[in-house]
């Protein structure tokens, strides 16, 4: 499994991210959001290889989004 990793920083370019991601049942693609935001809207949001994590915590801490995604993936690799 190969895991893409994005925090939310610029909803307008996540379209375009997920259009460029191979349809494939071994990818899975992560975004990590600050639970202060509003709710992402988009194709993507319906896809079973789209995860998308409600993190507590603000948009200017990028690590702690990053590390909450990473406690739930437990193999693969990561981008």
């Amino acid at each position: 499994m190969f895991h893409i990793i994005t925090i939310q920083s610029r909803i307008k370019f996540l379209e375009e991210i997920y259009r460029t991601i191979p349809q494939n049942d071994d990818i899975m693609w992560h975004i990590a959001k600050s639970r202060h935001t509003a709710p992402l809207k988009g194709n993507f949001c319906t896809d079973k290889r789209v995860k998308i994590y409600e993190v507590d915590c603000l948009d200017s801490d990028p690590v702690g989004k990053i590390n909450h995604v990473f406690d739930h993936i437990s193999e693969g690799f990561f981008f």
